[in-house]
């Protein structure tokens, strides 16, 4: 890739002993698939994601966590360069 960001938010209250998360994660086109003289090479396309996580300890030290993964749910794309132009 080209590019990669990744980017989080983080609460802690450590009187109530709970904690979130939300971290957003994106990466640009990268090869997926090196091609050949036969075969094009094939691209996966930059994406969105972000996830969030919620912890809250509970007593005896045991403790609930949830968790949410690509809320964005975009789709996984793939593209060919069919051209041989490396686009």
């Amino acid at each position: 890739s080209p590019y990669i960001v990744n980017a989080g938010l983080s609460y802690n209250n450590s009187e109530k002993e709970f904690n979130m998360n939300l971290i957003y994660n994106v990466f640009g086109n990268r090869i997926f698939g090196i091609g050949d003289a036969q075969f094009a090479t094939l691209y996966e396309m930059n994406r969105n994601t972000i996830d969030f996580t919620l912890s809250k300890k509970m007593k005896d030290d045991m403790e609930f966590k949830i968790g949410i993964t690509d809320i964005l749910n975009a789709p996984v794309r793939f593209n060919e360069d069919s051209n041989k132009n490396f686009k």
